[in-house]
């Protein structure tokens, strides 16, 4: 149900719109100044040593010339592209790469990456106040919903860090106005919009998060369908139509990732480990933030929990108790094991085993509460002279009652402090008891006024939305803003190292450098930071000896907090120290000879568990011999045996190999599905060799070997997408006509 004053869309919504830049400019500018002395950044992490990693990586490809589908940097050669992280296909990522490459700039920059997060923000409090304008039909409403989802402790919080979080969650409103009109009068643009939208937030790279708004527009759809009485065989051919769309457009996504997912650590997940979530003690970050944890996920101010519960309880919305579920059910299964709700969704919901973290759920429950907040600024505009003294002074009496607690526990800490009690300190629980006092002082003058002037409740409620400004900008902005830094400062302990001018050889890092370092500085690992990883690499790792690990991977420099570098049986590693940071980081040169390829002779065959049991036997010598997945074994005695690199970028490697016996040409890079091979022109089968590595097997002679990345579910997936682009139009186009006739 909307305002019964129903405000039509004409030019002072782009006021409205230009009100959410300006506070948006005011939350923003401190990462976007170019003085020096007020310039903050986002902090060093995940933002900053992996997603800006992914995004250097894919500018550095496109760069020369290459898709960026496979990254040589990390984990022994990882599937790139089937990482959703990639994000390859998000349009405001890719349009941040393109002008980049465009302008000629060297490098990706983290500012500009920043920028992109930030606008982000501001797009989902336009994206909000679209939807809200339509759900309710007023401005004042929409606008104050719209700054609360933006602003809340949710979207402010991790997501930016985690910026795939941010860009897939703030489409949820323009999914569900898609499906507002789907649901009542579908015009093209509903459509368009739902597609559009659904697709973005798949595209942006964080598959629980695209999941949580799946749901949410499922649950959403069938409710307004059900409100909206309308058949539902007409529901489902509308939808149908547009969800088709959908899966075409993000199989090109879809596809790989499902495949790296069902090859990696992320196949199955227990239930204790998916089932994680926020403490019970986190429930005091709704009126206590930075007091349990550095995020703030559950905080949406104070005002708009006055608002939510005049909503619920004053409201003529109908739709209310629609979000109050969504707001309930989103809270318990936050909790994940720590309250019973999470088991129904772990159990019956697909999508949901195969996630960690339900503490994202507050996304959620911080868009429910937005709503509901604007239900309630609704509901302040509509009731008038008695009805709406009435229904204050009830909350006027809980804010005065909020107001004497407040002010009681602020004396207490202060006094605490006083005396010593440094833990009060520590937390600094004197501001934040502080300016809950103030909130609440705030509060309860503006809901005394409004009791007092009726008359002038558009002026209370423009003083309100400044309150929650204040209120969420003071709570949420310093969490994520950090002194500049130089993101990937040259970096001691790889000096030496960078200096090498071998062809090929690799590092291993024991958590010594901030993640990704070794990728920024053009070096390779055999192991990585990223989230995801695939089986194969997690228990070659965990269960290969390390020196075997070495050779194999072509492992020449160590980067350790170790001493001294011995075995077990305290006999030493052959090796030369080259640095030491004078503390615990040490750098050594083993005594290896990388290749990035060789020939074997003499293999035997066996299943993945096998060949892994093998390899990890302590007497397997991994440059004579090898064990096969899928290709017979043999043995045989050579007296020539060469392997030349001809070639070898991401993505590609060409080889010249001269044997006298038939031969297996091993190569060091992780196996995955996609390698393809040829030997003199001729398609080879590329098999797996010593439980990670590729092998491709070879004639007695003179062979060409050329191994390039060409998976077949990403190239069958960009043409299934370009026909989807092409029918879908068509579809949409007769389907909006057909309904236009019905009508």
């Amino acid at each position: 149900m909307t305002s019964s004053t129903t405000q039509k869309f004409n030019r002072q919504d782009l006021w409205f719109l230009l009100l959410l830049c300006v506070i948006w400019g005011l939350f923003a500018w401190r990462w976007l100044t170019p003085n020096m002395a007020d310039q903050v950044m986002f902090p060093e992490g995940d933002f900053s040593h992996h997603y800006f990693v992914y995004r250097t990586h894919a500018f550095r490809e496109f760069q020369a010339g290459r898709l960026p589908l496979w990254m040589d940097c990390t984990f022994a050669g990882y599937s790139f592209q089937a990482d959703p992280q990639s994000s390859l296909f998000y349009l405001p990522t890719t349009f941040n790469l393109l002008f980049h490459l465009v302008t000629g700039q060297p490098e990706f920059s983290l500012y500009a990456y920043q920028l992109e997060a930030l606008l982000h923000l501001l797009l989902a409090s336009g994206l909000t106040y679209l939807f809200l304008r339509t759900e309710i039909g007023r401005r004042l409403p929409a606008l104050l919903g719209a700054v609360i989802f933006a602003y809340s402790g949710y979207l402010t919080g991790y997501p930016p860090l985690q910026i795939a979080i941010l860009e897939g969650g703030i489409w949820l409103p323009l999914v569900l106005w898609g499906l507002h009109g789907i649901a009542k009068q579908p015009l093209r643009r509903h459509y368009i919009a739902f597609v559009f939208a659904t697709v973005m937030s798949v595209m942006a790279g964080n598959p629980q998060t695209y999941l949580y708004v799946g749901y949410a527009a499922i649950a959403y759809f069938l409710y307004k369908v059900w409100r909206n009485k309308l058949p539902w065989l007409t529901a489902l051919k509308r939808i149908t139509c547009a969800g088709a769309v959908i899966l075409g457009l993000c199989i090109v996504q879809l596809w790989p990732t499902a495949e790296y997912t069902g090859l990696s650590t992320r196949a199955s997940l227990p239930f204790g480990e998916s089932a994680s979530g926020f403490p019970l003690r986190d429930i005091v970050q709704i009126l206590l933030p930075n007091v349990v944890s550095l995020f703030n996920p559950l905080y949406v101010g104070i005002l708009p929990l006055f608002l939510v519960g005049l909503a619920i309880t004053h409201g003529k919305h109908r739709d209310r108790w629609f979000w109050t579920g969504l707001v309930v059910i989103s809270f318990l299964f936050s909790f994940g094991k720590n309250l019973f709700g999470f088991e129904i969704a772990y159990l019956f919901a697909p999508g949901h085993a195969l996630m960690r973290s339900q503490e994202r759920h507050a996304q959620l429950y911080s868009f429910g509460i937005a709503v509901l907040a604007a239900f309630g600024v609704d509901t302040l505009l509509q009731l008038a002279g008695e009805n709406l003294k009435q229904a204050l002074r009830r909350y006027q009496s809980i804010s005065i009652g909020a107001l004497i607690l407040t002010g009681v526990a602020l004396f207490a800490v202060v006094l605490g402090a006083e005396v010593g009690l440094s833990r009060l300190q520590e937390l600094g629980l004197g501001n934040k008891v502080g300016l809950l006092f103030l909130l609440t002082v705030g509060t309860t003058i503006l809901l005394t006024c409004a009791i007092q002037f009726p008359q002038t409740i558009k002026t209370i409620v423009w003083a309100a939305l400044a309150l929650i400004v204040i209120d969420l900008f003071t709570v949420n902005r310093p969490v994520n803003a950090a002194p500049s830094y130089a993101a990937f400062p040259p970096e001691p302990a790889l000096t030496e190292i960078v200096a090498d001018e071998r062809d090929f050889f690799r590092i291993q890092d024991d958590w010594r450098l901030a993640g990704h370092t070794a990728c920024m500085a053009g070096l390779d690992e055999n192991y990585g930071i990223a989230s995801i990883k695939t089986e194969r690499i997690e228990r070659f790792t965990k269960e290969v000896p390390e020196e075997t690990q070495w050779d194999l991977l072509g492992v020449k420099y160590l980067v350790t907090w170790k001493g001294n570098l011995v075995r077990g049986d305290g006999s030493p590693i052959a090796s030369e120290q080259v640095f030491h940071d004078g503390a615990e980081t040490y750098t050594y040169r083993l005594d290896t000879t990388p290749q990035a390829a060789w020939l074997v002779h003499n293999w035997t065959s066996a299943d993945y568990e096998g060949a892994l049991a093998a390899v990890s036997a302590p007497d397997f010598a991994p440059t004579t011999q090898a064990v096969v997945e899928g290709l017979p074994a043999q043995t045989a005695t050579a007296t020539v045996a060469q392997v030349d690199v001809l070639e070898r970028h991401t993505g590609y490697l060409a080889l010249d190999v001269v044997t006298d016996q038939p031969g297996l040409v091993v190569i060091s890079q992780a196996m995955y599905p996609g390698w393809q091979a040829t030997v003199n022109g001729e398609p080879v089968a590329v098999v797996a060799a010593n439980s990670l590595l590729q092998a491709v097997p070879v004639a007695a002679g003179e062979s060409a070997v050329v191994l390039h990345y060409a998976p077949r579910p990403f190239w069958t997936g960009v043409w299934i997408a370009l026909g989807t682009l092409l029918i879908g139009v068509l579809a949409l186009i007769f389907l909006v006509r057909s309904d236009r006739k019905s009508h």
